[in-house]
Formats: C-alpha cells, structure tokens, sequence
C-alpha cells in the first residue's frame, strides 16, 4: 500500500479517536485505494464521525457499506451499530432488518467475551426493536437474554436493565418494572440518571405512589439539558391532580 494512503488513513484514525470528527472527516481517502481488509475500517471509522457530530443518517448508511465490505463477526457488529442508530431515527423495522443480517453470524460456539458480550448488545437492541413493533412478550425474552450474556461475560449494565424495566411496564408488571428501574439508577452515569429517574416516576405514578413518583421526577428538573422537560411537568401535575 502506498506510504501516502497509510499516513492519510492513519491521519483519519487519529482524528477520529482524538474527537475531531470534522477533521477525520476532512481527509480525504478514496476507499477503493485501500486493501480490502481495511476498506470496512474506513467507512467505520467515517460513519463514527458523523454519528459524533449528529448526523446519523449519514453515518447508518455507512455502517451499512462498512458491513458490506467486511465478513463474520465484523459485519455483525456493523450491522447492529446501524441498527442502533435507525432506532434512534425511529425505524424499528430497519433495525429488525439489520439484526436479522447480524444474527447468523455469530457462531454457535461462542469464541471470546468479546463475541459474548456483542451478542447481548445484539438482544438488547432486538428487544428495542420488537418493543417498538408491538411485541413485547418476545421482547422480554430478548433482554432477558441479553441481561444473561451480561452477566456472564461481563458487568450488568445501565441500558439492558432501562429497556427490561420499560419492556415489563409494557406488559403490565409495573411492580417487576420499579425494581428494574431501580437497578438500572444504581448502574447509570450523571447523564443517564434523568433518563432513569423519568422512567422510575412514572412507573411509580401508575402504581399510585404519587409523592414518591414527584421526588423522582423533580429530580429530573434539576438538569437543564434534559430533553423530555414538557413531559416532566406533565407527569408532576397529574402527580399533583
């Protein structure tokens, strides 16, 4: 490969892991000048950059041409990052799409913690998936499992045990949910906590708990950049009605 396209991809890679995303975005790199093995890389490492700078649509569809142009388990984990950010675009059937590529991938023998842990981000985001399409009882099972490979090959995390809680308060089991939302406030960092405390309030209202419900939720207040502030207020005023 020539010395001129490894410092520039080496530039890009740099940028990119630096927090520039503008300025790896910026070098300019014809894919087809790379070796194939590094082509998906690329594209990568591109669509990071926009998905740091906002621009998701941009950057799911290069996750989609970084799965194209690699193989095995490395398409499955592009695959699922595009899932993910058609999720946040609210395309739950895309993402279905994208993680039905993902899962035949995987082999039945797991190889590595790595591979364990990717699989339950793989049911994590399946679960997101079928919520959004109206199946919540397969999404239970869906994150149910990926809490399972979790804990097997790793830590719980914050987002497994959000989406168990706002799965169970789909199906009814406000009371199972409140403890998934209590554990999922212990695991949360400072900018996850309103998103858990939101979540936390709510489920307590339904249970007509309002007073606990309104601590929760005026919690949430207290942080300016908390996108979902209307709904907040809506719910402290049904507390308070």
């Amino acid at each position: 490969m020539d010395s001129v396209v490894i410092t520039f991809l080496g530039c890009l890679c740099a940028l990119a892991l630096l927090g520039d995303p503008q300025g790896a975005l910026d070098v300019h790199l014809p894919v087809n000048e790379l070796p194939e093995h590094l082509r998906w890389r690329l594209r990568s490492w591109q669509a990071d950059a926009h998905e740091q700078l906002g621009q998701t649509t941009e950057a799911a569809h290069l996750y989609a041409e970084a799965a194209h142009l690699s193989t095995g388990l490395n398409r499955a984990v592009m695959l699922q990052e595009q899932a993910a950010l058609l999720l946040q675009q609210g395309d739950p059937a895309g993402a279905k799409r994208a993680l039905d590529g993902a899962r035949p991938l995987y082999p039945d023998a797991l190889q590595s913690e790595d591979d364990g842990l990717n699989l339950a981000t793989w049911h994590y985001l399946r679960a997101q998936a079928q919520l959004n399409l109206g199946q919540p009882d397969a999404a239970l099972d869906a994150i149910r499992e990926a809490d399972r490979l979790e804990r097997q090959y790793g830590d719980p995390s914050y987002g497994v045990a959000l989406v168990r809680g706002q799965v169970m308060t789909h199906l009814g089991q406000t009371e199972q949910a409140i403890s998934t939302f209590e554990e999922a406030l212990k695991l949360a960092s400072d900018a996850d906590r309103p998103y858990a405390n939101h979540e936390l309030g709510v489920a307590l209202l339904d249970l007509d708990r309002p007073l606990e419900a309104r601590e929760k939720l005026e919690e949430v207040l207290l942080v300016p950049d908390y996108p979902f502030h209307p709904e907040v207020l809506a719910d402290i005023a049904e507390c308070d009605y």
